[in-house]
């Protein structure tokens, strides 16, 4: 496995967003179907990581996993003590919308502080 992160990902902490940077820009047929795309997260070892949608983005995109058929708004990453985690994920539009900005709030266990980022997915910048 690649020593992660690379230079596309997007770093918050012990949380990784695989490509997170680069997707703004990317093509959507490279990461899944219409409005439902494979962003996995790689969270450090021994880490605990919730990531919950912003409300302005909420009934627009869900986290999509194998786990939860039809999305959730929050997901909590929990690998291993002695092993990183590789979390197949990812964000699905449920309005038909492909492309969007997605408001992130990540919380990261022991770390009172709420860390907040924009993932472009497939929609240039999102700076406001």
């Amino acid at each position: 496995m690649p020593e992660i992160p690379q230079p596309g990902d997007l770093a918050i902490g012990p949380l990784v967003i695989i490509s997170g940077k680069t997707v703004a820009n990317s093509d959507p047929a490279g990461f899944g179907e219409h409005g439902s795309y494979k962003i996995p997260f790689f969270v450090t070892r021994g880490s605990t990581v919730t990531v919950t949608i912003d409300p302005p983005a909420r009934g627009h995109v869900v986290i999509d996993n194998p786990y939860a058929p039809h999305g959730v708004t929050a997901a909590t990453y929990r690998p291993c003590v002695n092993v990183a985690g590789f979390f197949a994920q990812g964000f699905a539009f449920t309005n038909g919308q492909a492309r969007g900005c997605v408001p992130l709030e990540v919380r990261i266990a022991g770390q009172a502080r709420v860390q907040r980022v924009t993932l472009s997915l497939f929609a240039g910048s999102c700076a406001a």
